[in-house]
């Protein structure tokens, strides 16, 4: 697993979370502008860089953009087009060589892959508003069964409660199943899964997700979906959420895909989509990230430094931190490393005012690596963003230092998340650390990772992606993330050969991991009542999972370790007839810091007297809540709570029981007291 000391192999030795980490805009090897007449704002640097002036890509130059252009085997590079397409528009881009792949009408992008020398002439049609290069999946990873089948309780749960998941659809999106027949030939998998043809994907990644799920919850139906830019992304979760299983979708969807591409201080089109699936019912679980000893966030503090013979104005890391002055971020790459930073800051994203630029420099800050140096003045598609990418291919290692400089900029929080293979030496600040994108969005529940064999289940993995998620447009919020935490470091088939290798056994680490567990604990919960909301999943979770680190919900542990078994008694428990219902009570957990009361609805389909009470774990009354003792009743009612004894004394925080009683007939569900509650959400 990946410790602190360590180097940061996101392509091998984490073996878990797989995200975007596409150098979007163009390095180069001076600090020189490019040539005016390829260098306009409608096309990102990063395309420049990969044509010569006549229009023609070298060996050498198409070689040093692949690290941040995706060009194939034809010459193509892959990229998003901004505009408004029209049938017309389209053909117009077929004439001149692109192969059109995703339209999304509500973002106005298109995917395409364009020929090398036909970029400027698409870049100079008078509807493209924009080019840029688009973002790509690397993996950063990870006939058994998971430990964190028996660690959670969703064992327990299936042995005491007849319950696999039947009935419930979940939805992966993750990079391949490639060999996902290996692990249905040893029954790790069943052998329908409902698989996206257009975005199959490639890896198997996936595949062990999905064994996850299979084990926690057999029952349910699988279906898979990969995603390899941002706006695959949006269709998979299109895809998952209406066309999967004929038409039916999915009601439970898990991801463990990020997309450092999308804006850090705003929800983007990912979130939005994410939010789309919650609202039709979709519960949506994604891995918070393995970002905690990979980030950088803080304001912007003024320095000078020399750069090629002239004072730039730049951004001096040691005062930002304590100490200083210290302009430039040291960062170790390994023989045959390399490391790629993404630099974002607190303007809105489709309106930038302020402008800095990244530079990778040698160790004493007198020599230009790479440097990104996009334009910033306000108009479309010139996002707040900077990547550039820094490859070693010696066998020697490479110190560089990160510069930030400032362009006639007002002073912004800045943010840096990075991806390779590389130890970051200096000024790591895993507060914030979360993944943007769906990770931050407010209707998912954010998975971060403890290691199954940890011996108290209690300590955070180092890497796992830590909150707040900050949020500053429209307005700004410190939302509470992760939400929960499951486990990793789980043994998994290895089909395909994915995962790391521990005798003669395949182990899964990283958020990637803890993900599945989660959702496969949520089909248990939705084939026992599936009627419960995404956000009722949501409360039923968190309000019984093991309170971990600081009390209450905090920015490392979330809520706690989830526990299946308080869970599954949190969303009922029946003792009658089905003509007694019992809704989950809301808000639960209830904060009486901040609501009123708690209620509760129910409803009794024959006549009969009804009791509502409120019990302690000891199974004594604390109060009784409703109570028509001599009237018959029949049909639907409801009963608050205001947190009080039947003393009048405002209780603690705990997990209490209400019980419905009609005649001979009760049901209970279970009901979380957390004081603060709210206020951290």
């Amino acid at each position: 697993m990946l410790r602190p000391a360590q180097w940061i192999a996101t392509a091998s030795a984490i073996c878990a979370y797989l995200i975007v980490s596409t150098p979007i805009f163009a390095q180069t090897n001076n600090s020189q502008k490019l040539d005016p007449q390829l260098s306009h704002a409608k096309i990102s640097r990063a395309l420049l860089a990969a044509v010569q002036p006549d229009g023609k890509a070298t060996v050498e130059r198409r070689a040093r953009a692949n690290s941040t252009v995706n060009i194939d085997d034809k010459g193509r590079a892959h990229v998003f087009l901004y505009a408004e397409m029209t049938a017309s528009r389209l053909d117009i881009l077929r004439s001149l060589g692109a192969s059109i792949e995703i339209v999304q009408p509500a973002t106005k992008t298109t995917q395409a892959r364009v020929p090398l020398d036909r970029l400027r002439a698409i870049a100079q049609l008078d509807f493209i508003e924009s080019m840029r290069p688009a973002d790509r999946a690397v993996v950063f990873t990870g006939s058994v069964t998971t430990e964190g089948d028996t660690l959670l309780g969703a064992q327990q749960v299936r042995s005491a409660n007849d319950v696999d998941g039947d009935g419930v659809r979940i939805g992966v999106i993750s990079d391949g199943v490639d060999s996902r027949q290996q692990a249905q030939f040893t029954l790790d998998l069943p052998n329908a899964i409902d698989i996206n043809p257009a975005l199959p994907g490639g890896g198997d990644e996936g595949t062990a997700m999905l064994e996850i799920i299979h084990d926690l919850a057999a029952g349910a139906q699988l279906a898979f979906s990969s995603a390899q830019t941002s706006v695959e992304m949006v269709e998979a979760i299109d895809y998952l959420t209406n066309d999967a299983f004929a038409g039916a979708g999915c009601q439970v969807i898990v991801d463990d895909l990020g997309f450092l591409s999308q804006p850090m201080f705003e929800d983007g089109p990912i979130a939005d989509a994410v939010e789309q699936a919650v609202a039709r019912g979709v519960t949506y679980i994604t891995a918070v990230g393995n970002q905690a000893t990979a980030h950088y966030e803080s304001e912007y503090t003024p320095g000078l430094l020399t750069i090629d013979g002239q004072p730039r104005i730049v951004h001096d890391f040691g005062t930002a931190i304590g100490g200083g002055p210290d302009f430039g971020q040291e960062i170790f790459v390994p023989g045959g490393g390399s490391v790629t930073v993404i630099l974002q800051w607190s303007d809105p994203f489709n309106n930038p005012l302020n402008d800095y630029d990244l530079i990778i420099m040698d160790q004493t800050l007198t020599r230009i690596l790479a440097i990104s140096e996009e334009t910033q003045s306000g108009q479309s598609g010139q996002p707040p963003i900077e990547i550039a990418t820094v490859e070693n291919n010696t066998s020697s290692e490479l110190r560089v230092s990160v510069v930030i400089r400032n362009l006639n900029a007002q002073a912004r929080t800045l943010e840096m998340h990075y991806s390779g293979l590389f130890r970051l030496q200096e000024f790591n600040t895993p507060a914030g650390s979360i993944v943007p994108g769906q990770q931050s969005a407010n209707g998912t529940i954010s998975v971060g990772a403890i290691n199954v064999n940890d011996p108290g289940a209690d300590t955070i993995e180092p890497f796992s992606s830590i909150g707040p998620a900050a949020i500053h447009f429209p307005r700004r919020e410190d939302r509470s993330k992760p939400d929960l935490v499951a486990v990793d470091g789980n043994l998994i088939t290895g089909a395909g050969g994915f995962g790391s290798i521990f005798g003669n056994q395949r182990r899964f680490f990283g958020t990637s991991a803890a993900g599945p567990h989660v959702a496969g604990v949520a089909a248990l919960l939705l084939e026992r009542n599936p009627d419960l909301s995404p956000s009722q999943v949501r409360a039923a979770l968190a309000g019984t999972a093991e309170d971990l680190g600081e009390p209450g919900q905090d920015f490392v542990y979330g809520a706690g370790l989830i526990d299946a078994t308080r869970a599954f008694e949190v969303i009922g428990t029946e003792t009658g007839s089905s003509s007694l219902e019992l809704a989950l009570s809301y808000p639960n957990p209830f904060d009486p810091a901040q609501h009123a009361s708690v209620t509760v609805d129910f409803s009794n389909q024959e006549l009969a007297s009804v009791k509502l009470e409120i019990l302690n774990t000891l199974g004594q009354r604390v109060e009784t809540i409703l109570n028509t003792e001599g009237l018959l009743v029949i049909g639907p009612g409801q009963a608050i709570w205001d947190g009080r004894n039947e003393d009048g004394r405002l209780m603690p925080s705990g997990i209490y029981f209400y019980r419905l009683t009609a005649g001979s007939k009760s049901k209970t569900r279970k009901l979380a007291l957390i004081w603060g509650w709210a206020s951290i959400q």
